[in-house]
């Protein structure tokens, strides 16, 4: 009796086994994904950066709601890319290298769109303004 509770526990014990490899590995997989996903994120915000140097004065001369939507859509994903790459940090599935890069980024999305505020408010106040009874 003493050898098939022995047979039993090794047996139930191998069988936690195993599934913790499964569940490991769907999770890693899952994790791997979302690493490769950020990267590809990266390299697109990187891309909208390039597209704020290069048409500056186009997205700062845009209409308010245009520009507002533009701006709350690239602060929100530059949010969400530090989110994700914190969390993937912390899971040692991020090297030290993207990491700075990410961060980076982020410093440097942050100035531009402070830049490119404040050149669209300058451009607002230079704009002629209408005389309040004219035709």
């Amino acid at each position: 009796m003493g050898s098939d509770s022995h047979l039993a526990a090794t047996t139930a014990g191998a069988a936690r086994a195993a599934r913790a490899a499964i569940n490991l590995g769907f999770s890693t997989a899952a994790r791997n994904a979302d690493r490769a996903r950020l990267l590809d994120d990266i390299n697109a915000l990187e891309l909208r950066l390039a597209l704020i140097d290069d048409r500056f004065e186009r997205l700062a001369g845009r209409g308010d709601d245009q520009y507002q939507a533009w701006r709350r859509d690239t602060v929100t994903k530059a949010r969400d890319l530090a989110v994700r790459a914190r969390a993937l940090e912390v899971d040692g599935l991020i090297e030290a290298h993207h990491r700075r890069r990410v961060a980076a980024l982020l410093v440097t999305i942050r100035a531009r769109i402070v830049a490119l505020d404040e050149r669209r408010a300058a451009l607002r106040d230079r704009r002629p303004r209408s005389v309040p009874g004219a035709r």
